[in-house]
Parts: structure tokens; sequence; C-alpha cells
């Protein structure tokens, strides 16, 4: 190898390593640059269960449940709470016949709504 391709290779790599360094540089920058302008966002996880649906003062889930299971039979899979405009329901998933998954919806007065 001559000189002169020697001082060509060592330019070479030095502009390779410079040039490897700014993106690296630029990349930090910006995080950093992102860190100052951070974005309070909403608290988006679930409530604790202390802020839960709190039990309609008439009906609990037991007796949602039982209504349920009065009025079509067979076995409670599932029941969650909902509150709706017109007031809280019980949505109750049943497994009739063995086979047959139904959701029966209760409502806070104890009557049956809806059978699907």
């Amino acid at each position: 190898m001559t000189t002169g391709e020697n001082q060509m290779n060592r330019w070479v790599m030095q502009r390779l390593r410079t040039l490897s360094v700014i993106p690296l540089t630029f990349l930090l920058a910006s995080w950093a640059a992102a860190q100052e302008r951070s974005i309070d966002l909403p608290d988006l996880s679930p409530p604790p269960a202390s802020q839960g649906f709190a039990p309609a003062p008439g009906l609990t889930l037991d007796k949602a449940t039982a209504i349920a299971r009065r009025s079509v039979g067979g076995r409670v899979l599932s029941a969650t709470p909902d509150q709706r405009l017109s007031g809280r329901v019980y949505h109750v998933r049943m497994l009739v016949e063995g086979t047959r998954v139904v959701t029966v919806t209760v409502d806070e007065r104890g009557q049956v709504k809806q059978r699907k």
C-alpha cells in the first residue's frame, strides 16, 4: 500500500466515525427535547375497586342472578353490572339445557328486560 492510499484510508475512516456519531447525537437531542415538552396525558387506568359500581339499593348482583335463574333456568356463567341512562341493569349469561348460552338483562327493579 502506498503512502497516498494509506492517508486516504485514514481519512475515510475518520469521516465514517464522524458520520456515525451524527445520528446518535441527533437521537439524543430529540429525546431530550421530547422530555422537556412532555404532555400530561389523562390517567386511563381502570378505577380501583372502591370507585367501581356502587350496588343498587334495591337489587344486588346475587338477587339479579336469582331472578335470571328463575326466569330462564339453567346455570349462571357470569353476571356484570352496567349503568345506562334508564338506570342500572345486570347482564347475566346463563347456560341453558347444557348447550345454549343466553344473556338475560335484569333492570334495577328486578324485571327481566331482554333475553338473547
